[in-house]
C-alpha cells in the first residue's frame, strides 16, 4: 500500500489507516479477524480513543506480537492533568502496550476547551509530561468542523510559547550556576576540584532540560 510521511513524526504510514472506532460494539472474535485483514492489506497506522467503546479491549490482545508493526495513536478528551494522566495509564493497560507513537487531546471543537487543556492544571502538562517520561515519541490535537484549523494554529502559538519559556528558564539557570560557582570560589574558598564536578553535573542537567524542551506537538483533523 502506498504510504506518506506523517508530518514531523517521520513515520512513513499507510495512506488509509485504521480508525479503530469500527470496534465500538464488536467482538473479540469478530475484531481479531478485522485485525487480520488489515494486516493482510498492509495497513501500518491504528487510530484509537477510549471513546470509542471495546475498541482499546480489543485491539489489546494483537499488540503483545504486533505492536512493532503499527504506529499507535491514542487521544483522550480528558481536559485536566490528573484526568488525562489516570485515562493514558489505562489506555496503555487495556491496549496491552508500554508506550504510544502519538497521544492527542481528543476533538478540541472550541476555544473555550483549548483554554482548558492548556491552562495550568491542564491536560498539556501531562501530555508534556508523559513525553519526557517516554511513554509517548510524539503529541498533538484532534477536532472537527470549520473552526479546527483556527484552533489548530492557536494551540501550537500556545505551545511554542510554552518550550520558549521553558528554554528561557533554563538560559537562566546556566547563569546562575556560573555566578553561584564564582561566590563559591571567591567567598567560600571551594575547592577548584569541587567547582568542576559541580559545573559539570550542571550542564548535564542544563543539556537534559533542553533536548527534554523539544517536544513536538502534531496536530490534525480527524473523522470519527
Amino acid at each position: 500500500m502506498e504510504t506518506r510521511r506523517f508530518g514531523r513524526t517521520g513515520h512513513m504510514s499507510t495512506v488509509a489507516i485504521f480508525g479503530a472506532a469500527a470496534f465500538g460494539q464488536i467482538s473479540q472474535a469478530d475484531a481479531d479477524k478485522v485485525m487480520e485483514m488489515v494486516i493482510e492489506a498492509g495497513v501500518n497506522h491504528i487510530d484509537v480513543a477510549p471513546s470509542y467503546g471495546q475498541a482499546e479491549i480489543r485491539i489489546g490482545p494483537w499488540m503483545p506480537r504486533e505492536r512493532g508493526r503499527f504506529f499507535l495513536g491514542c487521544k483522550t478528551m480528558e481536559r485536566t492533568k490528573e484526568g488525562a494522566w489516570k485515562e493514558f495509564r489505562e489506555s496503555l493497560k487495556r491496549l496491552q502496550t508500554e508506550t504510544f507513537d502519538l497521544y492527542q487531546c481528543h476533538a478540541i471543537t472550541t476555544m473555550e476547551e483549548l483554554d482548558a487543556v492548556t491552562m495550568k492544571g491542564g491536560a498539556l502538562e501531562a501530555f508534556v509530561e508523559a513525553r519526557r517520561e517516554g511513554l509517548t515519541d510524539f503529541i498533538g490535537i484532534t477536532g472537527h468542523g470549520a473552526q479546527a484549523p483556527e484552533i489548530y494554529l492557536e494551540a501550537l502559538r500556545r505551545f511554542l510559547v510554552v518550550i520558549r519559556l521553558g528554554r528561557l528558564v533554563s538560559c537562566f539557570h546556566c547563569l546562575g550556576v556560573w555566578l553561584a560557582a564564582l561566590v563559591a570560589v571567591l567567598v567560600y574558598r571551594w575547592e577548584p576540584s569541587v567547582i568542576l564536578l559541580w559545573l559539570a553535573v550542571a550542564g548535564a542537567v542544563s543539556i537534559i532540560e533542553r533536548w527534554l524542551g523539544g517536544t513536538t506537538f502534531s496536530g490534525g483533523a480527524e473523522d470519527d
